[in-house]
């Protein structure tokens, strides 16, 4: 079972990454990249306004999230796994 499971959480996770706009797909990206990477810089490199990016991020609540705050802080991807035990929860 926990085969199948797992198999299951993984194609979540591809399936939601299949549905995401390619801002969202640049913006994975760059947080795969550098998890310090700040709203600001992620505007930049994309070209777009940081109200634009913060809108895409709320689209995306629940593949990627902001742990601790400022400059302390970093963005966490949000893995099949994680994703699996809230769903249980």
């Amino acid at each position: 079972a926990q085969g199948v499971a797992q198999g299951v959480a993984q194609g979540v996770a591809q399936g939601v990454a299949q549905e995401l706009t390619d801002i969202q797909k640049q913006i994975l990206e760059l947080i795969q990249n550098n998890p310090q990477i700040s709203r600001a810089e992620i505007a930049e490199q994309i070209g777009k306004s940081v109200k634009t990016i913060e809108r895409r991020l709320a689209e995306m609540e629940n593949i990627v999230k902001f742990i601790g705050s400022g400059y302390s802080g970093h963005w966490q991807i949000i893995s099949a796994g994680d994703m699996e035990k809230q769903q249980n929860d």
